[in-house]
């Protein structure tokens, strides 16, 4: 089964940047707008939920009870502004129409499982309401609000074809007493303004300015009428607008109002400084008649900051600010809109669960489903448990409500820096479209899922800011090309890790592997092989125990301090005594003492462990042979004899040994004092390792600073392989000795049975 028969993609959804109500004027752009909007509903928590807030305007025209001043919350670049053009069409545009039904699309996938009765209630409401009458204010434009609102409604009513009302006429007369002049009345006209400075612009500019419905140049034309003819016309040179809202409110041929004022805050800001230039009471006067006139009409602002925080206002002003902030912003209707991009991404992601398809994919992996959404909420991301989310809300939004997303790439591509809406519903539309278009809902027996290393293909160009991009991609050029996938696959998993930093803990006492398994999908052993090959081969990436994480090298690698310490000791012998000579000085470290009790001998003849031990001393093959015959060897131990381990570079050197040392014994003077372990295995390169180490530690402090951690790591890597291989290499021995055939077959491997005999 495919997972395109599962999930489909909320095509329409767009997070629209810089969205102002100037765009409705392009109609492509304005249905653009309307059909992809991406609501979201908690049907819990109606203050947080943009479908909640739509319908509270819509109960705002049932009855007088029901609040019609409201104020939205939301951050800048979170879509307070493109929810602003939306009500807008959604009041004022017919049912049939495309924009309304985009927008009926939307709050139905927003809803979708959890609440009919909102979508059926706003269909039913737009199929018998009348369009509405709808202004759009906006508080960045500056200047008069009163001004802004006349020429706003204006334009409203000619939409709806509505005429002769006390709005319109109030540039249309002095427009009309202008335009009537006589040629001998204009030429005074232009005499008269132009001995004035021309304050508002030639005749012809007074005239442009009232076709746009700007009343500010009345008084102007008051002026010159006087002028002109001894008297002053009765023009109104103040807007009126609570007249003007009444008559409309009034009038059987308008229908309900509704007034939309975006960025709210930049308004009060202007209106505390300059009230009079910022409209004096206008702002006021409509909350005077949305009080008088519920159900009728209804006030939506919209703010980044709540207006009573006061921001940017002088402390001289603040008494006049509260008196009007406080009428815009009641404790009941006052909105704080969840803006996550968990619900945007919930509502692009649509799951087909009312399908038998749906039914019988749930059947098999609800169960996995529900772990890894348990695991990430519990474990992995406690910041939605923080937040107050309830387990169950994490895994409708972000378990099964992002699949095939899993939960954790959701989290990442909500949580990283540089994701915004728009970041995200590009990858949504791009590569997670083409994922489902493309792959099954299993793949190997598992979930097919898109896990989080996917971000970091996607979005690698955004990633090139962060400090590890450099490691990683250095990394990336050593692997590319590698036999196993794998490799580069865990390298992205360490990539995200560390870029995401404090949005993808890991606990103290956590395998690094766990996390690392979550972020790439991979089983633990290919998981494991890939670190290995890692480290070990491509020397791209080295462990911390005390962290319990993985990391990639910074500057310079082991590998090339490694190559430069080569060069230099290229010319340099060593020999098998390098390795003996340290052996013995750390004899206890690789054996785990310095002596070996005879416990047979002991207890045989029941004396004092103490008294009957022997040495461990490490010799080459011609050292040992040398000190059969010595009179010095027993001289230079404080024991009853010595037990001498016998270390060669080749198996083959020793295997020759191991075929003559019996007939050496037998010969030397010391035979009853001294038995001979031979190893298994020679000590190859460790002569050279040992050297590279002398050279490492030989390096001054400046230029082990300048390598870091590389230093550290490669010197631990080398003195491990020589402390492991010596450890295996003097444990793993065959034993000989003067009448050590006298020893049961099955006990011949035991050193203590060997030095007994001796005795």
């Amino acid at each position: 089964m495919l997972l395109s028969q599962l999930v489909e993609i909320n095509s329409k959804g767009i997070v629209a940047s810089s969205v102002n109500f100037g765009m409705m004027e392009d109609p492509q752009m304005n249905l653009d707008l309307c059909e992809g909007f991406i609501f979201n509903y908690d049907p819990k928590a109606s203050d947080l939920s943009t479908v909640a807030i739509l319908d509270a305007l819509r109960r705002s025209y049932h009855s007088r009870q029901e609040a019609n001043i409201h104020l939205m919350i939301q951050q800048y670049g979170k879509g307070k502004s493109h929810f602003a053009v939306a009500l807008a069409n959604f009041f004022k545009k017919p049912y049939e129409s495309l924009e309304v039904q985009g927008i009926l699309h939307q709050v139905e996938v927003a809803t979708s499982g959890k609440s009919k009765s909102i979508v059926e209630g706003l269909r039913l409401f737009k199929s018998q309401a009348q369009n509405y009458l709808v202004v759009c204010l906006s508080g960045d434009k500056g200047g008069d609000i009163g001004k802004q609102f006349l020429q706003a409604l204006l334009k409203s009513l000619a939409e709806q074809g509505i005429q002769d009302t006390l709005a319109q006429h109030t540039c249309s007369e002095p427009l009309r007493y202008l335009e009537n002049l006589d040629a001998g009345k204009r030429v005074e006209a232009a005499a008269y303004l132009e001995s004035i400075g021309n304050p508002d612009g030639d005749l012809n500019v007074l005239i442009d300015l009232l076709r746009q419905n700007n009343p500010g140049v009345i008084p102007t034309v008051k002026n010159l009428a006087n002028q002109l003819t001894g008297f002053t016309p009765d023009f109104n040179a103040n807007i009126d607008i609570e007249a003007i809202l009444k008559d409309l409110i009034n009038n059987p041929r308008v229908p309900n109002i509704l007034i939309l004022f975006d960025e709210l805050n930049y308004y009060l800001q202007s209106w505390a400084a300059d009230q009079i230039g910022a409209g004096g009471t206008a702002l006021q006067n409509i909350t005077n008649i949305c009080e008088s006139y519920k159900s009728k009409i209804t006030l939506l602002s919209f703010v980044q900051i709540h207006p009573t925080e006061a921001v940017g206002i002088s402390v001289k002003d603040r008494e006049s600010y509260f008196k009007i902030s406080s009428r815009l912003s009641p404790k009941d209707a006052t909105y704080n809109p969840e803006s996550s991009l968990e619900l945007v991404l919930d509502n692009l992601l649509i799951q087909q669960i009312n399908t038998p398809r749906w039914q019988e994919f749930q059947s098999r992996w609800d169960n996995t489903l529900i772990s890894e959404s348990r695991t990430a909420f519990d474990k992995r991301i406690k910041i939605y448990n923080q937040k107050g989310w309830s387990f169950q809300e994490f895994y409708d939004h972000m378990g099964r409500g992002c699949f095939p997303l899993h939960p954790i790439t959701a989290y990442l591509l909500c949580k990283l820096d540089f994701t915004q809406d728009r970041t995200a519903i590009q990858f949504i539309k791009g590569y997670v479209s083409n994922f489902i278009q493309t792959e099954t809902v299993e793949k190997a027996g598992q979930l097919n899922y898109i896990y989080p290393i996917a971000l970091v293909d996607t979005f690698i160009e955004n990633f090139s800011n962060y400090p590890v991009y450099t490691h990683y991609k250095k990394a990336e050029g050593i692997v590319a090309g590698a036999d196993d996938p794998d490799e580069l696959t865990v390298l992205k998993a360490l990539f995200l890790f560390v870029a995401s930093a404090e949005n993808l803990p890991k606990e103290d006492r956590e395998d690094h592997e766990e996390i690392l398994a979550t972020l790439t999908g991979l089983s633990k052993s290919r998981l494991k092989t890939a670190i290995d090959k890692l480290i070990k081969t491509r020397d791209v990436i080295y462990y911390r125990p005390e962290a319990k994480v993985y990391r990639f090298f910074e500057g310079i690698s082991p590998k090339g301090i490694e190559e430069d310490i080569e060069e230099k000791i290229k010319d340099k012998r060593t020999s098998v005594i390098d390795v003996v000579i340290h052996s013995q000085s750390k004899i206890k470290t690789y054996i785990g003492d310095e002596t070996i009790v005879a416990t047979q001998f002991v207890k045989d003849n029941k004396l004092v462990n103490t008294d009957w031990k022997f040495e461990f001393k490490i010799y080459s093959i011609d050292g040992l042979l040398k000190a059969l015959h010595s009179d010095q060897t027993l001289r230079e131990t404080q024991e009853k004899g010595i037990l001498a381990y016998v270390l060669a570079e080749t198996q083959d050197e020793l295997q020759e040994f191991r075929r003559m040392i019996d007939d050496r014994l037998k010969t030397s003077p010391i035979r009853n004092q001294i038995a001979v372990a031979i190893p298994a295995e020679g000590t190859g390169d460790l002569a050279r390792v040992l050297l590279k180490i002398k050279v490492l530690l030989e390096k001054e402090a400046p230029e082990r600073k300048l390598y870091g951690v590389a230093y550290e790591q490669l010197l631990h890597r080398w003195q491990e392989q020589v402390d492991k291989q010596l450890s295996r290499l003097l444990k793993n021995c065959t034993y000989h000795g003067v009448g050590s055939e006298k020893i049961p077959p099955t006990e011949r491997s035991k050193a203590q049975r060997v030095v007994s005999v001796l005795l």
